[in-house]
């Protein structure tokens, strides 16, 4: 991995609890859920992934991914950037209902949301501010 691509993982950190992110073990059941990411937080990679084309010059993130609850809703917040190397900004947003475990109930339909604009730099954010600024979005939809 290149220089540039190192400095760039290494000054990412995860949103919901602040660890460093790392390449995802392909090997692990968890490859499954996370097929389409190649890096994520390694305390949990629900918390946060990405798409990350280290190899490319210059490297780049070309999607994110955050899983994050609140008392009643999943929010499952995905945001692209680049699709297949071209520029291409996208914002999804996918609310599905849980129980008091967090487990997504399945006899709901989820409620999914597309925004042709980057909503996060998650960079700056934590858990707060991400599910406020979800319900204030979704609030106008």
């Amino acid at each position: 991995m290149n220089k540039e691509a190192k400095l760039i993982l290494n000054s990412l950190r995860c949103p919901l609890c602040n660890s460093q992110i790392d390449l995802i073990d392909w090997f692990s059941l968890l490859n499954k859920k996370y097929k389409e990411h190649n890096f994520g937080c390694v305390v949990n990679p629900e918390h946060y992934s990405i798409y990350f084309n280290h190899w490319e010059d210059p490297p780049k993130i070309e999607n994110e991914r955050v899983i994050v609850y609140d008392e009643l809703n999943q929010y499952n917040i995905d945001q692209n950037t680049f699709i297949i190397g071209h520029p291409w900004i996208k914002s999804t947003i996918k609310v599905s209902k849980v129980d008091k475990e967090n487990r997504v109930l399945d006899n709901i339909k989820p409620k999914t949301y597309t925004f042709e604009i980057q909503l996060f730099d998650f960079k700056s954010v934590n858990r707060n501010k991400i599910i406020n600024k979800v319900k204030t979005v979704l609030i106008f939809q």
